[in-house]
């Protein structure tokens, strides 16, 4: 990972940019002086704040959803210059990620220009070709590096960001296009796992999407937020009931996805023992809630021998 976020001017264009991917063409206005310029590609160059906004908001109105993957953020002077991939879903369901680079220049703390260098055709015509390597995360022998997610992280963890999301500016994509969480995902589950421990159902539920799936080892898929809820129910109930867990390693291996690697400790109700054995689990999820949930555990004979049937 190789962006870099720092000073004040920097920070301005990440909450520019939050401003864009939740469509709000009124915030966005707001950080340009009053006798601004603003160019996206070849457009015509727009000379007022009302004209930046018509251009954005007729932009909007094209698109479902729009994320900007920071490579490089370098100040220098009152300039400050960006590297990144743009990432666009159509209202069809498609995306494409565009290379990109902005130029702003600051006048105080508001942007007097900003320059887009990006050839934004293919998304209004699909048919264009875009090269499978044509990112600014392309290095050497065709290798990509991941981005940091600065823009996610600024909707989670700045305090700005936190705030606005509180207001109802949610950023497009949570909504549409991948839906990805805004919250991180490891407080995510820890309140979920939080609330099956405490016995609270209704909160657990809550953290389910209304099709969630569970699996615990070979069993059959569980599909449905009650049903799962009923199958935890009844597996404590009868089996064994988790009383806590040790987090050996916690991966999140894409923007959806988490991996827990742990040792769990329980008790088996049928005769109160205590047992410790280690799990892996799969988190994914649909905006902030668990689409999928699959549970790796070994637990070997301590469970009673019909638990041990390989259901289809």
């Amino acid at each position: 990972m190789t962006e870099r976020v720092a000073g004040s001017m920097a920070d301005t264009c990440v909450r520019l940019f939050g401003r864009g991917e939740a469509f709000d063409s009124e915030g966005f206005i707001g950080f340009f002086t009053d006798n601004p310029m603003y160019q996206f590609g070849n457009g015509e160059p727009c000379l007022t704040k009302a004209a930046i906004k018509a251009s954005v908001d007729s932009f909007f109105g094209g698109v479902a959803a729009l994320y900007h993957d920071l490579r490089n953020v370098w100040e220098v002077g009152e300039c400050v210059f960006v590297e990144m991939d743009v990432v666009y879903w159509r209202k069809d369901g498609t995306s494409i990620k565009l290379p990109c680079a902005d130029i702003f220049r600051f006048e105080g703390d508001k942007i007097l220009e900003l320059r887009i260098f990006m050839d934004a055709n293919p998304i209004f015509a699909p048919t264009m070709a875009v090269g499978e390597k044509a990112s600014v995360m392309t290095l050497s022998e065709g290798k990509q590096v991941r981005g940091g997610g600065a823009l996610r992280k600024y909707f989670a963890q700045h305090k700005e960001g936190i705030a606005r999301v509180a207001a109802g500016f949610i950023p497009k994509w949570h909504i549409a296009g991948p839906k990805w969480p805004i919250r991180p995902m490891t407080d995510i589950l820890k309140d979920f796992q939080g609330a099956i421990a405490s016995g609270n159902s209704n909160a657990a539920k809550s953290h389910l999407t209304e099709n969630a799936m569970m699996r615990v080892g070979n069993r059959k898929e569980v599909v449905g937020a009650q049903a799962v809820i009923d199958t935890l129910q009844t597996l404590f109930a009868h089996e064994l009931r988790p009383t806590g867990a040790v987090f050996t390693s916690v991966w999140e291996t894409d923007p959806k996805t988490l991996v827990v690697e742990m040792t769990v400790q329980a008790t088996r109700p049928s005769k109160g023992s205590s047992v410790e054995y280690p799990c892996v689990e799969t988190y994914r999820f649909e905006g902030d809630k668990i689409r999928e949930w699959r549970v790796y555990p070994l637990v070997g004979t301590l469970l009673a021998p019909e638990s041990f049937a390989v259901r289809a």
